[in-house]
C-alpha cells in the first residue's frame, strides 16, 4: 500500500485553486473591460462606421427577431455571447474573431453576408473595430423580440386531445 504524502496533496490542491483564481481574475478583467465608459474616440468610430455598417449589412439576419444561427449582432452581449457556434468575436483579436473570419471569405463554409462580400474598405472597418477591442457604448440590450404567448397549462389541458378523457 503507497502512502500519499500531504503536502503532496496540498502542492496539487494549491495548484488547482491557482489556476481557478487566474481564471476568474482573467475572466473579471474581461467582463470589466465593457463596464466602463469607452473612449470617446472610439465611440465616435463605432456610431459613425460600424453600427450602420452591421444595420445595414447584417441585422435583417442577425438582430431581433431574425437570428440566423442563433447569432444576433444587435449589441455587444449578444455578439460576445455568440450563436450555435460559440462566440462571435474576441476583442483586440480579430485574427480569432469568427465575424472577421466571416465577413473575408476565407471559410468556404462560412461567407457572410451570404448575399455578397463586403468590399474591403467595410472588412478593413470591422477588422480594425475588433481590434480596437470592440467598443460599444454603455446602453441596455434590446429586447429578445415580440413575448411569446405565455404558458397557460389550463387551458393547455383543456384543448389539447391527450388530456380529454376516454368516452
Amino acid at each position: 500500500m503507497q502512502v500519499r504524502s500531504p503536502f503532496t496533496y496540498s502542492a496539487r490542491v494549491t495548484r488547482f485553486l491557482a489556476i481557478c483564481l487566474t481564471a476568474l481574475t482573467v475572466t473579471a478583467m474581461a467582463a470589466g473591460a465593457h463596464a466602463a465608459d469607452p473612449d470617446p474616440q472610439a465611440i465616435e468610430f463605432f456610431e459613425k462606421q460600424v453600427r450602420p455598417l452591421l444595420a445595414d449589412r447584417c441585422y435583417e439576419c442577425h438582430s431581433g427577431d431574425a437570428q440566423k444561427g442563433s447569432l444576433r449582432l444587435d449589441h455587444i452581449a449578444f455578439i460576445q455571447m455568440g450563436g450555435d457556434h460559440g462566440p462571435a468575436l474576441v476583442p483586440g483579436e480579430p485574427a480569432a474573431s469568427r465575424i472577421i473570419d466571416a465577413i473575408s471569405y476565407r471559410n468556404v463554409d462560412l461567407q457572410m453576408p451570404p448575399k455578397g462580400k463586403l468590399s474591403g474598405e467595410q472588412i478593413e472597418i470591422l477588422t480594425r473595430w475588433v481590434a480596437m477591442g470592440a467598443p460599444w457604448p454603455n446602453e441596455p440590450q434590446p429586447g429578445a423580440g415580440a413575448a411569446g404567448e405565455s404558458f397557460d397549462l389550463e387551458k393547455r389541458k383543456r384543448e389539447q386531445w391527450a388530456w380529454q378523457p376516454i368516452i
